[in-house]
C-alpha cells in the first residue's frame, strides 16, 4: 500500500524514519494508513505526502534537544524537497537579538543551523536569552553593544571577526528606536539619538562588515524597515524618515 506519483521519482523510505521519533499512530494518522501497515512497508514519496509530512518534521526541528538532533532532522527535510532553507556551516550578525523582531530572527537562524552572534545594550537581558538559547542548543554567543555608538560598533565588528575567522555570512540589521512627538516638538537630541541608532548605525556596520562578507564568498545583508518608510503613519516623522533611508539606501548599496 502506498502513494504514487508517475511523474516524480523518490526514493523509498519508511515512514515513521521520516517523522523522527512521531508515534507510529501519528505518522499513521498523517499518512491516512493502518499502524499494522506501517513497521514492514516502505513507501514510496510523492510531493502531495511530502507536504503532508512537512510540518510535523518542522515541529521536530523546533523541539530537538541538541544541535545534532535539529542537523539530522534538517537533512532529512532537505532530502524531500523541503523549501525551508538549512544554514548549517553559516554565521550570522543580528543587532538587537534580546527581543522582538530580533529575538525570534536568532531563533529562527539558529533552528536553521547557523552559528549567531547578537547584542544588546541591557546585560542581565542578554545574558537569560543566552542562557535560555543554550538549554535549546543553539550556537549564539552574545556581547554588550549600544549600536549608536561608533566606536561600540568598532568593538562589535572585531568581536564578529575574530569569532568567525574574518568573514561573516549575514548581516540582520535590526536594532531601531523611537520616540513618537510631533514634529514641532522633537528635541536636536531627540534628532540625533532616532538618527545614530536607525540610520547611522547600519550604514556603518554595513561598512565595517563588507570586507568580512566578501570574505564568505556568500554574504546576505538585512535591512527590518517599516511601512512607516513608505506612508504616514502614527509612527513620529523622524522614525519615518530613518526607515525611508533604509528602503532607498538598500537599493543603493546592492549596486556598489
Amino acid at each position: 500500500m502506498g502513494l504514487k506519483s508517475p511523474a516524480v521519482s523518490y526514493p523509498a523510505v519508511p515512514c515513521c524514519e521520516l517523522m523522527k521519533g512521531l508515534s507510529l499512530a501519528t505518522c499513521a494518522s498523517v499518512c491516512n494508513m493502518s499502524v499494522g501497515s506501517m513497521e514492514p512497508i516502505d513507501i514510496l514519496q510523492t510531493e502531495a505526502h511530502v507536504a503532508k509530512l512537512r510540518p510535523f518534521i518542522s515541529s521536530q526541528q523546533r523541539t530537538a534537544s541538541s544541535r545534532e538532533e535539529r542537523e539530522e532532522v534538517a537533512k532529512v527535510e532537505s532530502s524531500y524537497g523541503s523549501s525551508r532553507w538549512v544554514l548549517i556551516g553559516m554565521n550570522a550578525l543580528v543587532t538587537g537579538g534580546t527581543r522582538g523582531i530580533g529575538h525570534a530572527i536568532v531563533e529562527e537562524l539558529a533552528e536553521l543551523g547557523a552559528t549567531v552572534h547578537t547584542c544588546s545594550r541591557k546585560e542581565a537581558e542578554l545574558n537569560h536569552c543566552l542562557q535560555e538559547w543554550t538549554g535549546k542548543g543553539f550556537a549564539v554567543t552574545g556581547s554588550l553593544c549600544d549600536v549608536s555608538s561608533q566606536d561600540q560598533r568598532l568593538q562589535l565588528m572585531e568581536n564578529v571577526s575574530s569569532l568567525f575567522t574574518g568573514k561573516l555570512n549575514i548581516l540582520i540589521n535590526n536594532v531601531g528606536t523611537n520616540i513618537i512627538k510631533k514634529t514641532a516638538e522633537y528635541t536636536a537630541e531627540e534628532y540625533s539619538k532616532l538618527m545614530a541608532t536607525n540610520f547611522e548605525s547600519t550604514y556603518h556596520l554595513c561598512q565595517l562588515a563588507y570586507p568580512l562578507v566578501k570574505a564568505s564568498g556568500v554574504g546576505s545583508i538585512v535591512f527590518i524597515s517599516s511601512v512607516a518608510g513608505l506612508v504616514h503613519t502614527s509612527s513620529g516623522s523622524i522614525y519615518g524618515a530613518t526607515k525611508g533611508n533604509h528602503h532607498d539606501w538598500s537599493l543603493s548599496v546592492a549596486l556598489v
